[in-house]
């Protein structure tokens, strides 16, 4: 049987070689973008302020029908 020279026998990991920074640092990244990037939200201050506002409605309803209850 053929023994794997990889396998490090205890609770030690091999290094990993470094690789070169100096390739990755010399490199300017652009973002070139045709689209123009949305000013707001997708959703309007209204109708999001309206939501929350019923849903605290809704939860202050199923209390109250609680509180009957008990």
């Amino acid at each position: 049987m053929e023994r794997n020279t990889r396998y490090v026998y205890g609770s030690a990991a091999p290094k990993i070689p470094v690789e070169h920074q100096s390739h990755t640092e010399n490199k300017v990244v652009r973002r070139v973008s045709s689209k123009p990037l949305p000013s707001g939200s997708s959703i309007p201050k209204v109708q999001m302020i309206f939501c929350i506002v019923f849903m605290v409605a809704v939860s202050f309803v199923i209390l109250y029908r609680y509180s009957l209850i008990s």
